[in-house]
């Protein structure tokens, strides 16, 4: 055997023992890592759910009572006829002139705001029926808003629930006035609920 092929043989018994019986140990592991920032936007928005209409229906019975005698006087008005001078007495008042009126679960709110809140207001007019020397008119004051846990004013603050938090449901109430009421039917009019983010 030659020179030249023991040196091979011995080169590539050690590459073999090197390989296959080397510890574990022998191979060290090698890794990197890096942490990343990650923001996720999400939108600020409101949804108001509201009644487009509302039809609010009063009772009334109607009724007589006499008032006792009376002795009317009859009077010469010359040659037109006779005249009657009557005592109208004043009607007696049948209810109070105003009536508080208070409309429950009538609008809702849902969204995401940047404090989680939300303003509700209101306004409103009042309600009427026919023009002119015909006009009858209710007369609305005191419009305000409330919910569950929040006492009734003009405006008030009120929480978003979230996106899966459900909605807050709120309440209407007013005064209703009806001492320029003069004709019976349908009074007509508005008011605007107005829900804006905080």
């Amino acid at each position: 055997m030659t020179i030249r092929k023991t040196l091979s043989r011995a080169i590539i018994g050690a590459t073999l023992i090197a390989a296959g019986f080397a510890p574990s140990s022998a191979n060290a592991s090698v890794s990197a890592s890096g942490t990343t920032n990650m923001n996720v936007t999400v939108p600020e928005y409101i949804v108001l759910r509201y009644y487009s209409n509302i039809n609010l229906a009063f009772t009334a019975s109607s009724s007589s009572s006499a008032s006792g005698d009376k002795a009317f006087e009859a009077t010469w008005s010359g040659s037109d006829g006779v005249a009657f001078n009557a005592e109208i007495a004043a009607p007696e008042a049948i209810s109070p002139a105003t009536r508080k009126v208070t409309l429950s679960n009538v609008w809702s709110v849902a969204g995401l705001s940047p404090s989680g809140t939300a303003s509700v207001a209101i306004e409103g007019s009042n309600l009427t029926q026919g023009s002119g020397e015909a006009l009858s008119t209710i007369g609305v004051k005191d419009w305000k808003v409330s919910t569950s846990t929040v006492s009734a004013a003009s405006s008030i603050t009120t929480t978003l629930r979230g996106i899966s938090g459900g909605a807050t449901t709120g309440n209407v109430s007013m005064t209703l006035d009806f001492s320029e009421t003069t004709r019976s039917g349908a009074h007509t009019g508005t008011f605007t609920i107005t829900a804006e983010t905080i």
